[in-house]
């Protein structure tokens, strides 16, 4: 069993964790739906401190909508307006907006928000963005979106970070699009039509590559196998595809919950944490050759959506209706 470190109940529904390069602080998302009738969804960006055993609120930023995808680059962070971390998050009004965490610890989101051309008017959510990887061919960082219209998005940082500009549309699919990950000349996606997508961002051609049972919600790069993906579903499992035999998948891991997020361990051990909305959450040991469980945290209760490692043996994670938000360590073998 997973040791629990601290607990805090949030202000609103928590669905989203991200941590600062720094690996000092971290930002929680928060999305609430005021107003059913008139489809009013709050959010906010709450920053956090931590030492390792306790986290401590310091302080909490609304945005301009709900939060449903916060993302740092994280192989070569983006900073802004001398040297505070950029992020990008994906709002519930239709709109990816860039924002920082500065050096005296306030977060920030910027006024201005990117429309692309099927946005106009207003009712489409967007749900997830992605960073592109650091590349000698493309040294200029990008950004994916993608929205619950089925549409994928590509923008481009202009002016040291200072502004999201609007390159292309891609329209992949006629349902939400849960997952995105930008692989630098291609973008992967999958939503509710439980189809995984490769798109190419030169010539925008767009082709399913594996169909599942059912909806596919996170997509990440193997950052141990080049060339592979990680991918989660409602399907209650973890996959691990090799990108030149997709169809076969390597692993398979069973969760017992649709797996929403997948983090990578910060350090060179092989471990994955994994938000498996009503199962909670788990880390997973990829270092034999079966994958399997190694930890499973039980302290949330109701959908987790939300994780990321503090350290190589801390994870922090959040669920969404009972606001919960907890950070624990794996329990020595």
């Amino acid at each position: 069993m997973a040791i629990l470190l601290d607990r805090l109940r949030m202000h609103a529904n928590c669905d989203t964790i991200a941590m600062c390069s720094d690996c000092k602080r971290f930002l929680v998302g928060t999305y609430e739906l005021q107003d059913r009738a008139e489809q009013i969804r709050l959010g906010s960006l709450s920053l956090f401190t931590s030492n390792g055993n306790k986290f401590q609120l310091v302080t909490t930023c609304e945005a301009p909508a709900g939060v449903l995808d916060v993302k740092f680059r994280k192989d070569q962070p983006v900073t802004i307006d001398d040297g505070n971390e950029c992020f990008a998050a994906a709002l519930a009004d239709g709109t990816i907006r860039l924002g920082y965490v500065t050096h005296d610890n306030q977060v920030k989101i910027q006024d201005k928000a990117t429309l692309g051309l099927q946005q106009s008017n207003n009712k489409s959510l967007a749900l997830s963005v992605s960073w592109s990887p650091v590349s000698l061919s493309n040294l200029e960082p990008n950004i994916a979106a993608t929205f619950s219209s089925g549409i994928l998005h590509e923008y481009k940082l202009t002016n040291v970070a200072s502004s999201l500009v609007f390159i292309k549309e891609h329209a992949v699919s006629q349902l939400e699009i849960w997952a995105v990950l930008h692989n630098g000349q291609v973008i992967y996606t999958g939503g509710d039509d439980s189809k995984l997508r490769q798109t190419t961002t030169s010539d925008g051609g767009s082709r399913v590559i594996r169909r599942f049972e059912s909806g596919v919600t996170t997509i990440e790069a193997d950052p141990w196998n080049e060339g592979h993906l990680l991918v989660g579903t409602y399907e209650d499992k973890l996959y691990q595809f090799d990108l030149r035999m997709i169809q076969n998948s390597i692993q398979e891991v069973h969760t017992g919950g649709g797996v929403w997020r997948i983090k990578t361990n910060p350090t060179q051990s092989r471990l994955l944490a994994v938000a498996a909305m009503h199962a909670g959450a788990f880390v997973v040991d990829c270092h034999k050759e079966t994958w399997s469980i190694k930890q499973h945290f039980t302290g949330h209760e109701s959908m987790c959506y939300g994780i990321d490692w503090w350290d190589g043996r801390t994870v922090l994670s959040c669920s969404f209706y009972d606001r919960e938000l907890a950070m624990w360590k794996l329990e020595e073998q």
